[in-house]
Order: structure tokens, then sequence, then C-alpha cells
């Protein structure tokens, strides 16, 4: 999978940053690196002729970073009076770009909780419940999702292709795919109301 996403500014330089991800396997990095940094540029530029000026930068592989995730779920967000937040409570494939607004939203409600409860063990409570269905959604959300961007399966492939766009187009389907992109979804068919 080939992506390319604008990824804020430079901040000494005020220089527009862009980032571009190739998906592999982990189990097919060294093969990766072994056929050489011009054999991948060539790939990349036969599906993305416009990443030219992106790739003109890359001088060596070993300017490539491999960077693996992992499906973590916990059963409670918290352990004692520790509070885990983000990936270290429910890491997910990258698929939906939700990590940093699934953590901004962990770190707010604790600090919600604790205004709700004199007691820290109701507080953590009432934070793992509050967070419950939007994690369980983006959880399964991700793990739907997936196989159809990341998978050898030509016919998981060939489905993402052709109902991608006209998804986009269906405007009950458009609606729950921009609210889930927005980090607003707590269930297929609940938004989190805004507080």
């Amino acid at each position: 999978m080939l992506g390319i996403l604008p990824t804020g500014r430079e901040h000494h330089k005020n220089t527009e940053l862009t980032s571009l991800f190739w998906s592999i396997k982990a189990d097919q990095v060294d093969s990766f690196r072994a056929q050489g940094l011009s054999q991948w540029k060539n790939n990349v530029l036969k599906l993305a002729p416009h990443a030219e000026p992106i790739l003109d930068q890359v001088h060596s592989i070993d300017q490539l970073v491999f960077a693996p995730y992992y499906d973590v779920v916990m059963r409670l967000p918290f352990e004692g009076n520790v509070i885990f937040l983000g990936d270290a409570a429910h890491a997910t494939s990258p698929q939906l770009g939700q990590g940093c607004n699934l953590a901004l939203l962990d770190a707010m409600t604790p600090a919600n909780a604790m205004t709700q409860s004199n007691e820290i063990q109701s507080a953590l409570k009432l934070y793992a419940d509050k967070r419950r269905g939007q994690l369980q959604y983006y959880q399964w959300a991700t793990r739907f999702l997936t196989p159809f961007f990341q998978s050898d399966s030509r016919t998981l492939g060939w489905i993402r292709d052709l109902t991608m766009g006209l998804s986009c187009k269906a405007p009950v389907i458009s609606k729950l795919m921009i609210s889930t992109m927005c980090g607003f979804q707590e269930g297929l068919l609940k938004i989190r109301r805004q507080s």
C-alpha cells in the first residue's frame, strides 16, 4: 500500500512536510532492503508519478523507517492508579489515522471523570466506561478494513477498489466515513456527543 500524506510544517524553516507510506509485511523487510532503493522508487513511480519530488529526497534505503504496529486490547485502560492512554491501551492498524484523536480523548476523559467523582477508583471506572464504546468501534473498524488494504488477496483489493469510490457518493455511507475519520463514532450507528 502506498500513501502520501501532508504532515505539517518544519518548525524552523516553515517548510511544508509530506510523509510517504509504503506498507509491507514485517517478514518482507529484509528482502525489501536487499532489492535496493532504485527498484523501490520505480515501484512507487508506477503507482504515483507525482511522488517524484518526494523520492528525490531519499538517497539511501536507511532513510526509510520500518514502523511496525500491533493490535493491543486491554480489558481495562488502567491498573491500580496507572492510566494507559493512546496506543498503550488500544493500538490498532493505522488505517483510519485515529491514534492521535483517540489518545487526546483518552487524556481528556479521566480529567473529566475526576471532576465527577471524589474517589480515584470510581473515576477510573467511569473513564473506562466512557471510552469503551468508541474504542470498541475503532478497534472493530480497523480490524474490518485492514484486510482490504493490507492483504495479498486480489479479491479483497478488487472489492475495495470497486466499492470505496462508490461509498463516498452514497450519502449514508459517506456520512459514516466522514464521522469515523473525524473521530466521532462510538458504534456503527452511534455518534459521540461532543462535550
